[in-house]
């Protein structure tokens, strides 16, 4: 399973290293919720899946950084954001842990990024106009802010 994630906030872009503790602390700094500043710790699965679906999208479309659009999310944050779950996956559970983030594919289009995804089989799968939602999570879940070809 690839260790490499590239992920961009703000101005901010890192090249993370997932089999370090400096990368999967960079991962949760970039991660952070930005409205308070809270930094959690995103789920070690959800940080491959990312790094996986990089991979393909290298291999098949063309190399994507992943622009962070929200990670981790406070109660406050997550009621502040129309049409936010209650039960969001970027909420943290009693340890902090974080099974979500949104982000927008740099160099390649939302469709093709939801298409890696779902064929990853496992977790949770929103596509918006912009950017795309994925979760880890039990049974696998595709949701649609957009039109897409499949």
């Amino acid at each position: 399973m690839p260790a490499l994630l590239d992920l961009q906030r703000g101005n901010e872009r890192f090249q993370i290293d997932l089999d370090s503790f400096e990368g999967y602390r960079m991962a949760a700094y970039l991660l952070r919720d930005i409205r308070s500043g809270q930094q959690g710790f995103p789920d070690p699965d959800l940080l491959r899946l990312a790094a996986w679906s990089q991979a393909v999208m290298a291999q098949s479309v063309a190399y994507t950084a992943f622009r962070v659009t929200s990670g981790l999310r406070t109660r406050q944050t997550n009621q502040g954001i129309e049409g936010a779950a209650r039960n969001s996956r970027h909420l943290p559970d009693e340890q902090g842990r974080f099974f979500a983030m949104d982000v927008e594919p740099v160099g390649s289009q939302v469709e093709q990024l939801a298409t890696a995804l779902v064929r990853a089989g496992f977790g949770g799968v929103g596509v918006y106009e912009r950017h795309v939602h994925f979760d880890v999570r039990e049974t696998p879940v595709l949701w649609r802010k957009t039109r897409l070809p499949w």
